[in-house]
């Protein structure tokens, strides 16, 4: 199953301060038409240090990371679907090959090149620039020792998600992707790109390898991955084609539509709908600062459902 994962309503954001930098990296899900041998080479020279891979077998999620371009090439072209593949440009952290893409989503988080999980992993899209702020605020209000070795906001994000369930990527409006023997769950952040069949987190590594070319030399062209067309092209360079596929809306056939079976909102929290822990939090704070909702009450919601009685975005 692949669940789409859209955002929470902006007012919901506004308590944190983030500021989202999307730039770098690709993440592709791959489910039925494996990426092309340009299209990897294109991801790769925007994002050279390092690729990653996961893919589930006998019951399990497996995954490489720190792979060159030649092995990213290999496991991509043989690897069974579905799978997720992560090209890298080392931001947060520097480049190194353990802290490219996946992580596995557990308390300790390893930095391990090649593994196995029976839970999930994570890809993200994107630079989250408060991660240590966060993680040290966790660590505290958890009572757990932040684990050793190197660090990365993907990492950090890994490690929270452990904490305090996937949908903490949701509720930061974060993009990315979590793997799991039965779930795929795309988390939407500021959109997706289909390209070639193959759902990417940006385009950016194609488009921009292409404009220039067209600057330079006055044939224009459809800036949409390698499309040769040159007839009625829009005022951003998309032929009648592919204009369709790039203002496409985030709800498609292929991702699917919101849901969560695990967890369920009791009926002193609003209703019956699936959502997450996170949520149930979270609309807790928003009845108690209506005034619909006591300091103590909301206090025994944060124990209940998260375990501490810390006020994750600010204290009341």
């Amino acid at each position: 199953m692949i669940v789409l994962v859209t955002t929470f309503a902006d007012s919901y954001i506004s308590a944190f301060t983030l500021i989202p930098f999307l730039v770098g990296c690709v993440i592709m899900l791959v489910k039925k038409d494996r990426p092309s041998h340009d299209m990897l080479d294109e991801a790769w020279a925007r994002n050279p240090d390092g690729g990653g891979i996961a893919w589930r077998e006998k019951g399990v999620v497996r995954w490489k990371k720190g792979l060159p371009l030649d092995d990213m090439h290999r496991l991509c072209e043989t690897t069974p679907l579905p799978y997720v593949a992560h090209f890298r440009v080392g931001s947060s952290g520097g480049v190194r090959p353990s802290l490219c893409h996946p992580f596995p989503i557990s308390e300790t988080v390893p930095l391990d090149l090649e593994g196995s999980t029976e839970g999930s992993v994570l890809f993200h899209n994107g630079d989250f620039r408060e991660w240590r702020a966060y993680g040290l605020r966790a660590a505290e209000a958890f009572k757990v020792q932040i684990p050793a070795d190197k660090w990365s906001d993907t990492r950090a994000i890994a490690w929270l998600c452990s904490m305090y369930g996937i949908q903490f990527m949701e509720w930061m409006d974060f993009k990315g992707i979590t793997f799991s023997p039965q779930d795929i769950e795309v988390f939407w952040g500021t959109g997706w790109k289909k390209i070639n069949e193959v759902w990417c987190s940006n385009d950016y590594f194609i488009t921009e390898k292409y404009t220039p070319l067209i600057q330079q030399t006055g044939h224009y062209i459809c800036v949409f991955g390698r499309c040769m067309n040159k007839i009625n092209l829009d005022a951003n360079g998309y032929c009648p084609e592919h204009t369709k596929i790039h203002t496409a809306p985030p709800s498609t056939p292929l991702l699917g539509t919101v849901s969560n079976p695990h967890v369920t909102i009791p009926a002193d929290t609003g209703g019956d709908q699936p959502a997450d822990p996170f949520q149930v939090v979270m609309l807790a704070e928003q009845k108690h600062q209506a005034g619909l909702l006591s300091k103590n009450q909301l206090k025994k919601i944060r124990k209940h459902y998260l375990g501490t009685t810390v006020n994750l975005v600010g204290s009341h």
